[in-house]
């Protein structure tokens, strides 16, 4: 499958899985081995260190050339007050939003990312998932794997 084959699935499931199964969503990791089968794999940890030391594993395990990563988290655009913290939660709620995100990494190559912002509870008359939007994934550094 192609990147932006896996990157469409990718959001597509992750669009079906929030409105359509549950209002959270766990990390999910499409994985691309180098026979180009892909698997999904849920990730049910909760810390970055768990999800990380998990997607490593699943990375290898699977013989991976490339995979997606997806999951809901909190994203804000205070970036460098967040790495101050070293964390996005010890922000004000006010200074964050609430996204699904959706990551594309090749073996040591190419990274390509997007967020969609979810509509805030408060505000939610039914649950709603902003455009797409390209962007920097640096701040998710604690639980991507570039280079397996």
């Amino acid at each position: 499958m192609d990147r932006e084959s896996l990157i469409r699935t990718g959001k597509s499931g992750a669009v079906h899985n929030y409105l359509a199964v549950s209002h959270d969503l766990p990390p999910i990791v499409l994985i691309q081995n180098s026979d180009e089968d892909v698997v999904t794999h849920v990730i049910n940890e909760n810390s970055g260190s768990k999800v990380r030391n998990r997607l490593e594993e699943l990375l290898y395990i699977e013989n991976a050339i490339d995979y997606v990563f997806v999951c809901r988290a909190d994203a804000t655009e205070f970036v460098s007050r967040a790495r101050e913290l070293n964390d996005v939660m010890a922000l004000a709620p006010e200074d964050r939003i609430d996204v699904l995100v959706v990551a594309y990494l090749e073996n040591g190559g190419e990274v390509e990312s997007y967020y969609a912002e979810l509509t805030p509870a408060e505000k939610n008359t039914g649950r709603s998932i902003g455009e797409w939007k390209e962007q920097n994934i640096e701040i998710m550094g604690n639980v991507l794997i570039r280079k397996w």
